[in-house]
């Protein structure tokens, strides 16, 4: 049940609350091996908490496209939730449309999405790079 409730969390970018779950999941389950992947999850969710409180930091207006596309990439890198990745990257080209990163998260999504076998989508969105960022390499 926790590690449902976890990966919900996730979902919903709790990413304090996913590793305060997974926390609780590791110190109520016996030490027989099944406690690795959250173990594991714990540390990936340390890294995205930083993150996240450097983006919900209302003093600092510096980093936070890199920040946001750090947990895109941490996201579909580590956690490997591509759908959830694709919406991270989202943010970037949304919220800081005029980013360095923007055009980075723009390929990325369409990356995902190739990965993911969704050729037509995927297609879609290499193509609004071009389009959108006509300076990128």
């Amino acid at each position: 049940m926790k590690l449902s409730i976890a990966e919900c969390q996730i979902n919903l970018s709790q990413w304090h609350k996913a590793r305060r779950t997974y926390e609780e999941l590791v110190a109520t389950t016996p030490q027989n091996g099944s406690e690795t992947l959250p173990k594991a999850r714990i540390e990936i969710l340390k890294n995205l908490d930083r993150y996240q409180k450097l983006l919900d930091d209302k003093d600092v207006d510096r980093n936070k496209d890199d920040a946001q596309f750090q947990i895109g990439r941490i996201v579909l890198d580590q956690l490997q939730y591509t759908d959830k990745a694709i919406r991270e990257f989202r943010k970037v080209v949304t919220d800081h449309p005029k980013s360095h990163q923007a055009d980075d998260a723009q390929f990325e999504i369409g990356v995902a999405l190739l990965k993911a076998g969704r050729l037509d989508e995927a297609r879609e969105q290499l193509l609004k790079v071009v389009s959108i960022y006509p300076e990128s390499p």
